[in-house]
């Protein structure tokens, strides 16, 4: 512990000397003011400190894009090391499947690029603005389109007036999927008047309670014993999956597909797209949803940093 509060006195030294440099504090400006791209040459061993000053000093949301997925993992760790555990930082990582690819992809994967994606929008309204660290691998597949994100991200009150009906229909259509017990991230279950979620994103599930229409309490819980830990104000639902087929414009998926070429195709894999993607746009699920991620997501995480963000390259 002494040797970790020497590290962080150091740190916080160290800080202070840059935040009051001359060089630093007219680079700080001329960012505010966004008067052009600015091209700095910054050693690797300082770099994760430097980017992390500035990101409190700017206090606006910054995208980080590192070459390999490699160096974005050092530099996420990095920064963690630095800051405090409660820190908005966050590690866009690579998909671990490739477009039109018939595998099952990984849901801790997909919950992460989720998480950071709606941090970057602004969704938590408390926090200071994200910090996010992507790789160049990571900004290839394309991803949810950023007002759709924002327009299905929403928070449940104490409080509220909302029937358990419209809840259940309302997550089922972001990816959340119904079980006998919501234990991992991405699923609920319903016991009579108590409707429980684990939210993806978020470290433990909530328990709500219901009387009538109105939610009486929210709680959250421990997914292996299923008992309650602590009662909270509200929760942050965003979605649980990065496809979200039934809230995209179908006009626009049509046109894709009128575009491809089957000449090379049988007619049994064309009729199995048909059937599949209308599956989909009607609201039904299929195991290998990653295969059509590049009909419905047409847009990078780079879409979705803000004007007022910063985008280090």
């Amino acid at each position: 512990w002494k040797t970790w509060r020497n590290f962080l006195l150091m740190l916080a030294g160290l800080d202070r000397l840059l935040t009051e440099s001359p060089v630093f504090r007219e680079l700080k400006d001329r960012l505010h003011l966004k008067q052009a791209d600015e091209n700095i040459s910054i050693p690797e061993p300082s770099k994760a400190f430097l980017i992390g000053v500035l990101w409190r000093q700017l206090n606006v949301p910054i995208l980080v894009v590192s070459p390999k997925p490699e160096e974005a993992r050092r530099l996420y760790d990095t920064l963690q090391t630095y800051g405090s555990i409660n820190e908005p930082i966050y590690h866009f990582s690579e998909a671990d499947t490739l477009p039109f690819e018939r595998l099952t992809r990984d849901t801790t994967t997909v919950h992460q690029r989720l998480q950071a994606l709606a941090a970057l929008t602004g969704i938590h309204k408390k926090q200071r603005p994200a910090l996010v660290i992507a790789s160049a691998p990571s900004l290839a597949l394309k991803t949810i389109e950023g007002k759709l994100l924002s327009r299905e991200c929403h928070t449940i009150r104490k409080g509220d007036h909302v029937s358990m009906e419209r809840l259940v229909s309302q997550w089922k259509a972001i990816g959340y999927s119904m079980e006998r017990a919501a234990e991992v991230p991405g699923t609920m279950s319903r016991r009579g008047g108590i409707l429980d979620i684990f939210a993806s994103g978020e470290p433990l599930p909530v328990r709500l309670e219901f009387w009538g229409e109105v939610v009486d309490s929210i709680r959250t819980y421990d997914p292996g014993t299923q008992r309650s830990l602590s009662t909270v104000e509200q929760v942050q639902i965003i979605p649980a999956l990065e496809i979200l087929p039934n809230k995209v414009d179908f006009n626009q998926v049509e046109n894709k597909i009128r575009n491809l070429d089957f000449n090379k195709t049988s007619s049994d894999m064309v009729k199995r797209i048909e059937e599949e993607i209308s599956l989909l746009t009607n609201g039904h699920e299929i195991e290998e949803l990653g295969f059509y991620g590049g009909f419905f997501n047409g847009n990078s995480i780079v879409d979705l940093l803000p004007k007022e963000g910063l985008l280090v390259l």
